[in-house]
């Protein structure tokens, strides 16, 4: 995510359901460290502003006027975060607020495009650098599966009870009650807004209580990328809000449509030179009024650095028709340097004494003489340079390659040179062909490298539990269609999965193409696949889980993983009835058990993850349509019998009209285990957000 500008737009009242906002009003002035993302501005009792921005463990800027000078301070979460996530050392969207005589940070924990996220948070009595301390998880967390991501904390208050509003893309913006003191959740998160067209978000929530109503703002829309080929107009982040006399809704916009059902009054856009507003927030300031502050993207920064480098936060000059660059035309070699010079000007946003010649290295100067050799092909064929928002960026010459399962005879062709693994896998990688990445930044993603390969790319270890699956599978069900494993390789903190391509096209894209006899017939040939899997049998005193002893797996609310070996059914069902909140007591737990006691479950080998998305069907040329593949097997291992009906209701809910529930295969539907699936329906709503079992 590229650098916007932390700008104040001053508005006369708030409460503007109806015409609070006259206009797109232009930002005010602000001077000295303007650049920022996701901004949170707090005026401390003694009248000194601070300023609290993503990145640098939370950076920390501090003035005596709301407009400027800003001065860096320092990072608030030096030795990062105590949350043991992928992520907890760049932590995002800081949040603060002052709970009796301290003030609360609260910040996410995620990498790009992850669902494993958390929100923690830190305390201090003054905000000044070097002054918080960092007390770790709030019980707000996600994981792959769930309908929301933790992020982007917002905290409100309604009498002397604190709500948290967070949640970007899945379904949206969620809320959970978070006590009287702020510090952990105290019951489930209940979706306060959902936008369910598009594939862009909602996110960066916050609530502003004017009048007898709460106001709910958040940001939609593409937030990034666009130092490339831009958003088509409107589509970019813009800042909308919805209303509601009571703190946990139901919300509603201007024309009274409901918040949670693509609801929204857009309160700033586009405009001038103001691009993509969003990571907002309100204040009430004693000089200035009522403000609202947020972050732009400025965009004639992209292409000429001595422009950034002479600009007037508190005048800035109107974007230049006629840029110097344009980004469709540019060499492979000027669009690395555009890549080298956004990257530049965020590490210097951080420590503006950088050593510049020891950030770039020795890798500059091989890469700009690989590519100088390079010319421009407006077709395509030449070398990718990955965007600042494109997972493939995150790969360095310099990292390190580390082999963690043996190459296939194919892996060995493509990548004949081991000793010079990290370059050979980049240089295929610009050469690849996308497709699927999820709609974020820096997020999983897929490329076709060969007509028959394609490579995974994932920031998380999940990676080395779904090739363990797969190797299994190989050996034990090899006539299964599941992608085929070639090899897994880890560089730096990414995971690459190379496995055999499927064809075709997965089934939540194709459903609604499919008649009732059409859906029936896929409803049976998974019956018959499953049946297969589901067949192989569990290697005596072998533990239940992964396939390497990773341990079982409970993914909802967080991934809670057994700290110890689960050897039978019975150690199972009473590690899942353990994740509840801290106020479940035992005799409720007890309770439930002698409700529904154990039986004679066995275990079988389970996917764990089935839903359309994860099934590949291709439509023969007869017109009938059929199941090419599994794929996304990272939950995969040996379960008790009925978990995966479990898993494939986890999101059912009572207004769901999707007809896929209704056509199960036979040998998953939960009408075969009525009683565990029932037990798991009451148990579900008391899972905590986080924990470890």
């Amino acid at each position: 995510m590229f650098l916007r500008r932390l700008c104040t737009g001053l508005l006369a009242s708030i409460a503007l359901l109806s015409s609070a906002v006259s206009g797109q009003a232009d930002p005010g002035a602000c001077s000295g460290e303007c650049w920022a993302h996701d901004p949170a501005l707090v005026r401390r009792d003694d009248g000194v502003y601070f300023r609290f921005n993503t990145g640098s463990k939370i950076g920390i800027l501090k003035s005596d006027s709301i407009s400027g000078p800003w001065v860096y301070q320092g990072a608030a979460i030096t030795a990062g975060s105590s949350i043991n996530l992928p992520g907890k050392d760049d932590l995002w969207a800081p949040e603060v607020v002052k709970i009796g005589d301290l003030y609360y940070l609260y910040y996410s924990v995620s990498t790009f495009g992850s669902q494993s996220s958390a929100i923690g948070y830190a305390t201090s009595s003054t905000m000044e650098a070097g002054s918080w301390t960092d007390h770790g998880a709030t019980g707000v967390a996600s994981s792959s599966g769930k309908n929301y991501n933790a992020i982007d904390a917002n905290l409100v208050s309604s009498g002397s009870s604190w709500f948290m509003n967070f949640g970007s893309f899945w379904g949206d913006i969620h809320q959970v009650p978070m006590g009287t003191d702020g510090k952990k959740a105290t019951g489930a998160a209940t979706q306060i807004q959902y936008q369910p067209s598009g594939t862009h978000p909602a996110e960066g929530s916050f609530m502003w209580y004017r009048s007898g109503y709460y106001y709910l703002f958040w940001s939609e829309g593409i937030c990034c990328g666009y130092d490339g080929t831009r958003p088509a107009t409107g589509a970019e982040y813009k800042i909308r809000v919805c209303r509601s006399a009571s703190v946990t809704g139901p919300f509603v916009d201007q024309s009274g449509v409901s918040c949670t059902n693509g609801g929204g009054t857009t309160v700033l856009a586009s405009h001038g030179y103001v691009y993509g507003p969003g990571g907002q927030g309100i204040m009430a300031d004693p000089k200035a009024g009522t403000v609202l502050y947020y972050h732009y993207a400025f965009l004639s920064c992209i292409y000429a650095l001595t422009l950034c480098g002479s600009l007037k936060p508190d005048a800035p000059p109107a974007l230049r028709r006629n840029r110097v660059r344009k980004p469709n035309k540019k060499t492979p070699l000027s669009r690395y340097n555009a890549r080298i010079i956004e990257v530049l000007l965020k590490a210097l946003q951080s420590d503006p004494e950088l050593d510049i010649a020891a950030f770039l290295g020795a890798s500059y100067p091989k890469r700009r003489q690989q590519l100088s050799k390079v010319a421009d092909n407006s077709k395509g064929s030449d070398p990718i340079i990955p965007s600042q928002n494109d997972t493939r960026s995150l790969l360095k010459p310099t990292d390190t390659a580390e082999i963690l399962s043996p190459l296939s005879n194919e892996l060995k062709q493509l990548l004949p040179s081991t000793s010079n693994l990290t370059e050979s896998v980049i240089d295929l990688f610009s050469r690849a062909e996308v497709i699927f990445q999820q709609p974020w930044a820096l997020s999983t993603m897929v490329l076709r490298v060969t007509a028959d390969i394609v490579v995974k790319l994932s920031l998380g270890a999940d990676d080395t539990d779904e090739y363990s699956a797969l190797e299994y599978l190989q050996q034990h069900l090899p006539g299964f269609p599941f992608p085929k494993p070639h090899v897994l390789i880890k560089l730096s903190h990414l995971y690459l999965m190379f496995m055999t391509y499927i064809p075709g096209s997965d089934l939540e894209k194709a459903w609604p193409q499919l008649d009732v006899v059409q859906k029936r017939g896929i409803s049976s040939q998974l019956n018959t696949l499953f049946l297969e899997l589901r067949s192989l049998p569990h290697p005596e005193n072998k533990q239940l889980g992964g396939l390497q002893g990773q341990g079982c797996k409970d993914g909802r609310r967080g991934v809670r993983v057994s700290s110890k070996p689960i050897m039978n059914v019975n150690d199972f069902e009473d590690f899942v009835l353990r994740s509840g909140f801290p106020n479940t007591t035992q005799l409720y737990r007890s309770f439930l058990q002698g409700v529904c006691p154990p039986m004679p479950y066995k275990p079988v080998f389970t996917h764990g993850d089935v839903r359309p998305a994860n099934i590949m069907v291709d439509k023969a040329e007869s017109g009938e349509w059929k199941v090419v593949g599994i794929v996304d097997w990272e939950r995969a291992g040996f379960y008790p019998e009925y978990w995966e009906s479990v898993k494939m209701t986890n999101n059912l809910t009572h207004s769901e009209r999707w007809d896929w529930y209704t056509h199960f295969p036979d040998c998953l539907h939960p009408k075969n285990y009525p009683a565990r699936w029932f037990l798991d329906r009451v148990w579900d709503p008391l899972v905590e957000f986080c924990s470890s079992v």
